[in-house]
């Protein structure tokens, strides 16, 4: 079989053109394509609270301030069809929109559902609005017209005309919202990196759509979505400001279940909230439409479990601070440590919680010093736990931070009963003495005090031994009065009775037996041979000598 050849001439302008039809259909604009330079989104915001974050958590542990525990909590705000295309042609400016969120809503403090008690925890909100392009709106309305099936009819409001309804199937339309998601926050990326990073977190978001339900309608077969995704679109007369709503009703149904506007659960006897507001998922009660709770219900109550055991272990924290100062306040009478200075009055708390960093304060008994060192080392242990659970909870790390919640709960619980058993084995230790409070004095002091004491005793010594009283005193002798005592000597106001030497009572006969002496005294030899009266006060050191 013979095989005819093509001339040169022919083959090179096919294979140009070949090469030409490739590259424009490559380069022609697509939805959900993402060209070089396209925005990034970043998730770095807690390394810039984190010092804040700890500041506020040791302020917290260690002067029990009512301050609550900052959790930073990142919002993505995604915005469809407000760039003059959606419904109503609405435009919205990104940065005033994020700086109004910011102002308006800075912070957001979650509260117990039952009493409505605010936990001790507080969001710190970061704002990221992210605006969708036109593109990316016409591909969502198509997949929502494609998806509408007609379910009879529904009135507007509750007064108001019956229209026609459709329903949306809402599993019908995650892939596209799915593949939208992935465009604007790079998940696909991501999710090869996963298995490098474990640790990088996915983000949460918030879609809020304004399509045109005009273009939308499953009955209108004129209008082109395909053409319109790169075109232009048209702005709106009056007339067609007053027909946007299409004159039908659209709701989305989850697995065929009820319908998202059924909220209440008469079987609780309360509302429920309904965390799908778009999806209709309701697992309990009696609109229940899903045998399965949803990855969003899921994470909701996940969180709730964590924030309860976080506001439960902060409150014992507190709690026993609160003993340890009752304690302190009773058994501590005066201020601990130094003395204060200058007219800084210091209360009684601030004074005991600054063993813990100055080290410099001499607690005086009974306060238990092992106790404080040990709550020391708890509290900053606690401190880094509660850091890195405010981190975990930053990347919707909920699993992760649902053990760190568990670990924090029971350290504060087996904390409480070490300080509850510590200080009531203290005050059995208390029944059975007496303590007096007296000002701690310093070592320096002590030693001073000391050393002019025992000067003091040295002089004194040193007077009594060479003063020449004592030197006659020693030669004083004292024996029991008898009938046969030849002259007796009588101290007339104690009554006091003694004898002088018998080999010096014969010159002094002439003395009477009551002779009159000073208070307190008696006779003593001098050096000349008379007898002078001696205070007994100077001769008491002599007897103990």
């Amino acid at each position: 079989m013979a095989v005819k050849s093509v001339p040169n001439s022919f083959t090179l302008p096919l294979i140009s053109f070949l090469l030409l039809l490739l590259t424009r259909s490559d380069s022609a604009p697509q939805p959900f394509r993402r060209d070089p330079g396209h925005p990034q989104w970043h998730h770095g915001a807690f390394h810039d609270v984190r010092e804040s974050v700890r500041s506020d958590v040791r302020h917290m542990l260690h002067t029990r301030a009512e301050v609550p525990f900052q959790v930073p909590l990142e919002v993505n705000v995604v915005l469809v069809g407000f760039n003059g295309d959606g419904g109503y042609r609405y435009s919205l400016d990104v940065q005033k929109l994020e700086e109004f969120l910011k102002l308006s809503f800075p912070t957001h403090r979650p509260s117990c559902l039952e009493t409505g008690e605010l936990l001790d925890i507080e969001h710190h909100l970061i704002y990221n609005v992210f605006p969708a392009g036109q593109p990316e709106m016409i591909a969502l309305e198509k997949a929502l017209k494609e998806a509408m099936v007609p379910a009879g009819t529904a009135r507007e409001t509750d007064f108001g005309r019956e229209v026609p309804l459709f329903e949306v199937e809402a599993t019908a339309v995650e892939p596209i919202f799915h593949k939208f998601y992935s465009y604007i926050f790079d998940t696909d990326t991501m999710g090869f990196a996963q298995h490098t990073e474990p640790d990088r977190p996915n983000p949460a978001s918030i879609f809020v759509v304004n399509f045109d339900k005009v273009r939308m309608d499953p009955r209108n077969k004129e209008v082109d979505l395909d053409k319109l995704m790169f075109n232009t679109i048209d702005q709106l007369s009056e007339e067609d400001m007053k027909k946007q709503e299409g004159d039908y009703i659209y709701r989305y149904r989850y697995n065929g279940g009820g319908a998202t506007q059924e909220k209440a659960s008469h079987v609780h006897e309360r509302p429920v909230v309904n965390w799908l507001l778009a999806a209709g998922c309701h697992p309990f009660g009696p609109f229940s439409n899903s045998s399965r709770t949803s990855k969003l219900l899921q994470d909701v109550a996940l969180r709730n479990t964590i924030y309860a055991r976080v506001d439960a272990a902060l409150h014992k924290i507190r709690d026993t601070s609160e003993i340890v100062q009752v304690f302190a306040s009773e058994h501590l009478k005066t201020p601990l440590g130094e003395p204060v200075r200058a007219k800084k009055n210091k209360t009684t708390t601030e004074l005991w919680l600054e063993k813990f960093y100055k080290k410099t304060t001499n607690l005086p008994e009974p306060f238990p010093h092992e106790l404080v060192e040990r709550l020391e080392k708890y509290l900053d242990n606690l401190e880094e736990q509660l850091v890195d659970l405010s981190s975990l909870l930053y990347d919707h790390r909920l699993q992760d931070a649902h053990l760190n919640s568990s670990e924090i709960l029971q350290s504060s619980i087996f904390t409480q009963q070490y300080v509850e058993h510590v200080l009531s084995s203290e005050k059995e230790k208390m029944k059975c003495c007496k303590i007096e409070y007296k000002y701690p004095y310093h070592s320096s002091q002590t030693y001073v005090y000391g050393g002019i004491l025992l000067a003091g005793f040295v002089v004194y010594f040193l007077v009594i031994f060479f003063s020449n009283p004592v030197r006659w005193a020693a030669q004083l002798w004292c024996a029991r009065a008898g009938p046969s005592s030849p002259s007796l000597l009588v101290c007339h106001d104690c009554g006091g009775k003694g004898h002088l030497r018998p080999n010096h009572v014969q010159s002094w006969t002439r003395i009477s037996s009551r002779p009159i002496l000073p208070p307190c005294s008696i006779l003593a030899k001098d050096k000349s041979g008379f007898l002078t009266p001696v205070p007994i006060t100077i001769l008491l050191p002599i007897w103990l000598i």
